[in-house]
């Protein structure tokens, strides 16, 4: 290009930096695939590296244009912190239009252009978050383009909108209009060659997509590797890490591919010429370049700054606080899965083992009365049980419904009623089947004939949550929605989805809940599966739940407040952010505001508008959940005679050491039986049982209600019996170190668990109680040795005398303790008469220390299949004593257990 003449194409560093801000978007929204959230983030931020080195103004300029542009640039990287995709996308927006200020010429455009394309796709992942027929409309797409997809390669293929690809097209869509108005004319030409790349590099993605069984099929297997002793890692194999990737992430092929096509749309086209000088005074100046259009445009920008603020607050603001108190609710029980005489509504009890001695849903009344509430159950529906209640709730309906108990039904459902329908996979039973379409026929939804599955344990970092009371700030990080493995609903509008399983598939049937055996096959539906959603009927409404899970005595300490929040919208009979004038008013608003966008494509009104919408949702999303957060109290209610705190709180907020999931299938617990080999699979997994399973029935069976908390408050505390901290590895604040001290001082029971290697974070909180595990290895500038376990796993201590003989509890590595306060007792001693177990009075409560992290989880205290050997046994009858001893102040008299023959020679050690 000769000296001095006009540039015809944006520099490589503007191209790279527009490029780079469409990839960071797309892996911000979540598009590119299946990633836990941590990498995701760190993915974005690698992205966002990229775009601003590539990007980063050059030349010398004044102080205030440096310091506004790092603030907006922090602004808007600290926008990709939460989990939710919608704020990242809006936050690259602000520094993509940010950056373009700061640039002229052809490398302003190319910037604005890549900012434009990003805010519009924010505006789009917003109302697909926030308005439930958005999200419909762009599943059916997405179903579209896998059927034409289908078609042409010839290979079946049902997707909905996350591998559809819906997102990129979205992008590409905004980017292709705004760049082709910029362009010199003719430009239908141009127009038939971007457009025909576009679709030729999403036919390309869908048709890998199609064939990715296929692909994954052809990569060789590796045989399993013998498992050593101790743990090694395992060899790498790529064909078994490329196999990982299919078809989870195979959508990451599409965002590289689309972002070549918008470099190339950029390096290559012919571009309209920029007067730099006035372009780059015009990029500068808010809001116009003639002082006479100033107040015509500051009207326009004032317009879309309100409708900013206005739609999130529209479409996701819900200050409404549901609450169950004098609220009736009723279940039905005849003709479900879940009748009154069977052992559906059983409770655990002692002398029972094993994930199935948990029962159904006995404990749901519990945490109904914890909410304020009472659960009654009706065998027929009468309208004398349906007269003044508020709920419904009907369990796995089984066979087929009379013609007039459907009638009272209904009409209990358009005169204001709610009913809540919770599903599972289809079954048979006494020769009838689930009848969930009989009893949902007035409605648009229908339950599928599957099981929905999850490439993630309960759906870890695999959902997509719309906007609304029930899911609000209730993140699918460790299991909080108590999802596991039940089936999708098919939805039609008016009904509105809930939740969805973004990353999973349809399994045709129920074999996979009875046999166990699944995998994804071609033609199954890939993504987006509708696991709760409603729907008004007359003056009512309808929600369905394809999961019992969360409903079951073993889900409901992950699923709790889910649970609690549906009752509670249900039961209050108010109008969520989901109502359809709402939805309206919120689609109209985004239309207006991109059109507004678009017609004065400015940087810094877009950056403020990007900025603004983004605020607006995070407030409504601070609001509605603390209007709705669900408090479960276990105190006994006033006018009754008072009963022990029924509610314990396992905290699940400082990254302890427990599996999320309850289970780990068919594994053994504690010192393997003698008649179990060395090889046996169930043995092997047990070494990674690390979960809480156990600990949860055995809470159960001494009369608590357990749950985990995210957020260890004084506001939940004040409302419990018992905390439980299991190892964690982050330290409590000073605000959480003075809620426990309130929750013991009004008589709380407060059980720590940490072994020496993990002791820091708790004997922080400790130190004022004269109470800590001494950690290993010690600080360098500490004296003395380091402490060490017991030199066997599984090691039998005395903690009561029989006449018989010793009644012991298993440890499985067990460090000793230090504790000088006053009034404590030695519950537990190791081989060397040192204390591995105390209790401490503190005010009217008590803590008990542990010196084991691993005391409590299923590999030392109870497995999914309820074997009965030594440490289930002797661990579950050593917790009914401890919470005997410091709740009820009473000495229970555990069962003697011979000690198993590796031990009999051994002497053990006194208290």
């Amino acid at each position: 290009m000769p000296p001095g003449s006009p540039a015809t194409a944006p520099s490589p560093r503007a191209i790279v930096a527009a490029v780079a801000g469409l990839l960071a978007a797309w892996i911000g929204a979540g598009s590119m695939g299946l990633l836990a959230h941590p990498l995701r983030h760190a993915l974005t931020w690698l992205a966002a590296a990229v775009l601003l080195v590539a990007g980063w103004p050059q030349g010398r300029r004044a102080w205030k244009e440096w310091g506004i542009l790092a603030a907006a640039i922090l602004a808007g990287l600290i926008l990709t912190v939460p989990a939710t995709g919608v704020y990242s996308v809006l936050g690259l927006a602000v520094v993509l239009a940010v950056l373009a200020r700061t640039h002229t010429g052809l490398d302003h455009r190319a910037l604005l252009i890549a900012a434009f394309a990003v805010a519009g796709f924010g505006v789009f992942r917003l109302s697909c978050t926030t308005i439930p027929t958005v999200w419909l409309v762009a599943d059916w797409l997405g179903q579209m383009l896998g059927t034409a997809a289908a078609a042409i390669s010839g290979k079946p293929l049902w997707v909905g909108a996350t591998f559809g690809g819906v997102d990129f097209l979205v992008l590409m869509t905004a980017l292709y209009g705004a760049w082709l108005v910029r362009t010199t004319p003719p430009r239908w030409p141009r127009a038939i060659y971007a457009l025909a790349a576009i679709l030729a590099a999403h036919l390309a993605y869908l048709t890998v997509l199609a064939y990715a069984g296929d692909l994954a099929d052809a990569l060789p297997v590796r045989g399993p590797t013998p498992e050593p002793q101790n743990y090694v890692p395992p060899p790498w194999f790529l064909s078994d890490a490329v196999r990982t990737l299919l078809p989870w992430n195979v959508p990451a092929l599409a965002g590289l591919i689309h972002a070549a096509v918008a470099a190339c749309m950029f390096r290559w086209a012919k571009q309209l010429p920029v007067a730099s000088c006035q372009l780059s005074v015009a990029s500068r100046q808010l809001p116009g370049t003639r002082r006479t259009d100033n107040w015509k445009l500051t009207t326009v920008h004032s317009l879309y700054f309100s409708l900013a603020l206005l739609i999130p607050a529209v479409t996701a603001l819900a200050p409404v606080r549901y609450d169950l108190s004098g609220r009736k609710i009723v279940v039905y029980d005849r003709g479900s899965r879940a009748p009154s005489e069977g052992w559906s509504w059983d409770k655990p009890v002692h002398g029972r083992y094993g994930e199935a001695s948990a029962g159904q849903y006995g404990m749901l009344p519990t945490l109904v009365g914890c909410l304020g509430s009472e659960l009654t159950r009706s065998p027929d529906l009468s309208e004398a049980d349906l007269a003044g209640a508020d709920l419904l709730i009907v369990i796995h309906p089984v066979g087929p419904w009379p013609e007039d108990r459907l009638q009272r039904v209904w009409q209990f459902v358009r005169n204001g009623g709610s009913l809540l329908v919770i599903a599972e996979p289809w079954a048979w039973e006494r020769g009838q089947t689930s009848s969930f379409d009989e009893l949902l026929g007035p409605t648009s939804m229908r339950v599928r004939f599957d099981t929905a599955i999850a490439p993630t344990g309960l759906w870890q970092h695999a959902l997509h949550l719309l906007a609304h009371p029930t899911t609000a700030g209730i993140g699918d990080q460790r299991g909080r929605f108590g999802l596991a493995q039940g089936c999708s609903i098919q939805t039609r509008w008016p009904a509105r989805p809930l939740v969805i399983g973004r990353w999973g598939w349809s399994d045709p049937g129920s074999d996979a809940v009875l046999t166990g055996q699944y995998r994804f096959d071609p033609g199954e539906r890939l993504g987006d599966l509708v696991l709760a959603a409603e729907e008004r009927v007359g003056d009512g409404t309808v929600l369905v739940v394809g999961d019992a899970t969360a409903f079951r005595n073993e889900g409901l300490s992950n699923g709790y407040e889910f649970v609690g929040r549906l009752l509670g919208y249900l039961a209050g009979h108010r109008a969520g952010p989901q109502a359809g004038w709402r939805q309206a008013l919120g689609l109209a608003g985004c239309l207006v505001l991109l059109g507004l966008v678009a017609w004065s494509l400015n940087p810094v009104p877009l950056a403020w508008t990007s900025l603004v919408l983004a605020f607006s949702l995070g407030f409504s999303t601070v609001v509605t959940t603390q209007e709705s957060k669900v408090l479960p109290d276990g105190r006994p209610p006033e006018g009754r005679p008072a009963s022990p705190n029924c509610l314990a709180c396992i905290d699940a907020s400082h990254l302890e050491s427990y599996r999320g999931d309850p289970w780990i299938e068919s594994g053994l617990a504690g010192v393997k039986p003698e008649n179990v080999s060395e090889d046996d699979p169930r043995w092997k997994r047990l070494g990674r049982d690390s979960g809480i399973g156990g600990l949860e029935l055995n809470l159960m069976r001494n009369g608590y209600l357990p749950i985990r908390i995210a957020e260890l408050t004084d506001e939940q505390l004040q409302r419990a019996g018992m905390l439980v901290s299991i190892a964690p590895a982050r330290p409590y604040s000073a605000g959480e170190q003075k809620a426990i001290k309130d929750f013991l001082s009004r008589g709380g029971i407060w059980v720590c668990m940490v072994g020496a290697d993990r002791a820091g974070p708790l004997n922080q909180a400790l130190e004022e109680y004269d109470l800590r595990v001494p950690p290993s290895p010690l600080p360098v500038a500490e004296k003395g040795y380091d402490p060490t376990p017991s030199p066997h796993e599984h090691r039998r201590r005395v903690y009561f005398n029989l006449p018989e003989g010793p009644a012991c509890a298993v440890l499985f590595s067990a460090w000793p303790v230090e504790c000088s306060a006053e009034g404590s007792e030695v519950l537990l001693r190791n081989e060397a008469n040192q204390p591995v177990a105390v209790s401490v009075p503190v005010g009217e409560g008590t803590i008990v220390l542990i010196g084991d992290s691993d005391f409590a989880i299923n590999r030392n205290l109870e497995n999914d299949a309820g074997l009965l050997i030594e440490p289930v046994r002797e661990n579950t009858a050593f917790w009914r004593w401890l919470i005997a001893r410091v709740r009820d102040g009473q000495d229970w008299v555990p069962p003697y257990v011979p000690p198993p023959k590796a031990d009999s020679d051994e002497e053990e050690a006194q208290p």
